[in-house]
Formats: C-alpha cells, sequence, structure tokens
C-alpha cells in the first residue's frame, strides 16, 4: 500500500525538513509561531492546529513545489513540527517526502 512504501510523494525540488531557517532563494513553509521567511511563506496552520496542517499539507507542498519550479529557487524549507499526536505522521509524511533529497536538517 502507498503509505507503507518508504518514499511517498515526493517533490521534484529538494525539501528541507525541521529547518531553523529560510534563504531567499527557498519557499518557506511555517507552522504555527514559526517565522521562516523565504522567497515565498506559507503556513500550514497559524494557530498550531496539527488536525489543519494535516489537511493542507499535499497541497501546500505542491503549491510550494511550483513556486520553486516556476521560480528556479534551490528548495522547501519546512519548519519543525511537534511529533505530537497527528504530528507524528505529518512528520512521517514529510520525511518520505524528503526522503529522495536527503535534505533534512
Amino acid at each position: 500500500a502507498p503509505g507503507m512504501m518508504k518514499r511517498h510523494y515526493s517533490p521534484l525540488c529538494k525539501i528541507r525538513i525541521t529547518a531553523d531557517s529560510a534563504g531567499n532563494n527557498e519557499v518557506a513553509i511555517n507552522f504555527g509561531s514559526s517565522e521562516l521567511s523565504g522567497f515565498k511563506n506559507y503556513n500550514l496552520s497559524e494557530e498550531g492546529d496539527l488536525a489543519e496542517a494535516a489537511s493542507k499539507l499535499y497541497l501546500v507542498l505542491q503549491q510550494a513545489e511550483d513556486d520553486v519550479l516556476r521560480n528556479k529557487l534551490s528548495s522547501i524549507a519546512v519548519a519543525k513540527i511537534s511529533k505530537n499526536g497527528i504530528g507524528a505522521a505529518i512528520n512521517d509524511k514529510l520525511e518520505r517526502a524528503a526522503s529522495n533529497t536527503n535534505s533534512q536538517n
């Protein structure tokens, strides 16, 4: 089954997870009050709601990937997301998405 595979959805660009910062040549994906600032910024949930973050994860990753490819940027930087509750599943999906690039921070 797809959810059991080591690699699942993977952007065509590099993705850095649990990033402490984002550069001008990256698209930043924030969570809650994180303040990564890149070429363009997204937030999975400004309130830090893990259920909202889970529901928006793939859409935001796809939008960020489109921005990286369209603007010839280096990568996507994703802020740290709590591993509590559903956060464990979100982090697992992010790790799988980053697995083809060896890009974990």
